[in-house]
């Protein structure tokens, strides 16, 4: 089993650094190839993962996965596609949200809410008014994001396994990497803003195939 961890872990970040880099050269056939290619051999090893029983979860996150390879296409073409890409990781975010909430809310469920609820109030503060159009779709997005780590946050605070802590730490990643997204497209643009987007990117989506 660990074999195909090692090699399918490996190939990910490869390809992920030669995405960055195809961004880097603005080569979009590049892009075309091993962005997908990164995303495909971490469904891969989502899909190889043990069911045991938790095959809602695993399918959960294996579909979540496949809507995120749909978006990532989309916006490859992001000056046209941003929308539909926005919609498809929409999709994605909300399997991640069924998949996390397996559990009742325990004793810490409120305390756990508290630090999205703060993050979600700061960062739409930042951007509120760049948003122009876009406020409704970034808001539903925004809120959607929270929610999946909360949601996160909840599961490991109840099942405190090494599965749930990947799960967590990748709900958090993603965030980070829409963060910068966002701030980049709606407030001001970052220098060398594909290494921060795209390496929490891969990183977060790696933890969430290895949490199954």
């Amino acid at each position: 089993m660990f074999n195909y961890i090692i090699l399918l872990s490996f190939l990910t970040f490869l390809f992920a650094a030669l995405t960055i880099r195809a961004y880097f050269k603005k080569d979009t056939l590049q892009k075309c190839f091993f962005k997908p290619a990164a995303m495909v051999c971490i469904i891969t090893l989502a899909f190889l993962q043990p069911e045991d029983d938790a095959s809602f979860y695993k399918w959960a996150v294996i579909i979540g996965l496949g809507l995120s390879l749909v978006g990532d296409v989309f916006l490859i073409f992001e000056k046209t596609m941003f929308l539909p890409g926005l919609i498809a990781f929409l999709l994605a975010h909300f399997c991640y949200v069924a998949a996390f909430y397996q559990l009742p809310n325990g004793p810490n469920a409120i305390y756990s809410a508290i630090p999205f609820v703060i993050y979600f109030a700061i960062f739409m503060r930042i951007l509120w008014y760049s948003l122009g159009a876009m406020k409704i779709p970034v808001i539903i997005y925004a809120l959607t994001i929270t929610m999946m780590g909360r949601f996160a946050m909840n599961r490991f605070l109840n099942l405190e396994t090494i599965e749930s802590a990947l799960a967590f730490a990748g709900a958090l990643i993603f965030i980070i990497s829409d963060s910068f997204l966002a701030y980049d497209r709606f407030k001001k643009p970052i220098l060398h803003k594909y290494i921060y987007v795209l390496s929490t990117y891969f990183l977060a989506q790696w933890l969430i195939a290895m949490s199954i």
